[in-house]
């Protein structure tokens, strides 16, 4: 029995909930105790702990139940964003219009895309402007400027600097390689 108790930690005890925890301690007490009626006390103690464990899985299966709804709704949220942002590749969207469109807190929104899609919603942004600007580099008859200003960036040493740190070259060596 010592062994059992040694093996069980008090960590996992307390996942379970504080009636589990009681309920155990009971248990151990009147285990190590040399007490009459031990065995009967024992196996009533034994009886109040697989209760109050089963209560508590029950209560944690709800909590996993609602944490997996969550996660859907999490999914759905940042595919939408991901929608959004892929249709308005031509326009400035920032986390606060984000934040109006779908009416949730702007950095919840980033929390949660992140989350599921693993990059925060302005480097997602980034992405796909940096690949709709690879589609409009091959076109010889674009400018750079003419590309940055097209994917709404605000410069166009601001759209090489994006760019390069998603590709590892420039839009004019990118250009260079499709030429």
């Amino acid at each position: 029995m010592k062994k059992c108790i040694n093996h069980i930690t008090g960590k996992h005890i307390l996942s379970y909930g504080v009636g589990v925890e009681q309920h155990f301690k009971l248990l151990i007490r009147e285990g190590l105790l040399k007490k009459e009626h031990v065995e009967l006390n024992s196996k009533l103690l034994l009886l109040q702990l697989l209760i109050e464990v089963s209560r508590a899985l029950k209560q944690n299966s709800k909590n996993i139940i609602n944490i997996n709804i969550n996660n859907n709704r999490h999914e759905k949220l940042a595919w939408d964003i991901a929608e959004y942002l892929s249709e308005n590749l031509n326009c400035k969207v920032t986390l606060a219009d984000l934040g109006e469109k779908f009416r949730l807190n702007p950095r919840y929104l980033d929390r949660i895309f992140k989350l599921v899609m693993g990059v925060p919603i302005i480097q997602y942004q980034q992405r796909l402007k940096v690949d709709k600007s690879k589609k409009l580099l091959k076109n010889h008859g674009l400018s750079i400027l003419d590309v940055s200003m097209e994917l709404d960036f605000p410069s166009s040493q601001y759209f090489s600097h994006i760019f390069k740190k998603n590709t590892g070259m420039t839009p004019s060596e990118y250009r260079k390689t499709m030429g």
